[in-house]
């Protein structure tokens, strides 16, 4: 967060209309700890669990790890965090 604005580093346009759309991100891959790790395979495998409607997965910094994915979500119901972290470690 700086300024109020959670920096994701998604690439977005203002149509005509003043609307805001997502078109790419500015980073397809987060680095943790010398191992490649890309948010879009995250949230694939994500997507098709109940009780994650609205999401996206970004790398944030890490002493140790350099980057680690966060999944930020919103407009959700309860979610199992270890049921969460049980099918991202498989």
């Amino acid at each position: 967060m700086r300024d109020g604005w959670l920096h994701t580093g998604d690439m977005a346009r203002f149509d005509d209309e003043g609307f805001l759309t997502i078109v790419d991100r500015l980073k397809d891959m987060i680095i943790s700890g010398g191992l490649n790790v890309y948010p879009a395979k995250i949230e694939r495998t994500l997507a098709r669990r109940a009780g994650l409607d609205q999401f996206t997965v970004v790398g944030t910094p890490n002493p140790r790890w350099g980057e680690v994915p966060l999944i930020v979500a919103c407009g959700m119901g309860p979610v199992d965090l270890n049921a969460l972290r049980e099918i991202c470690r498989n």
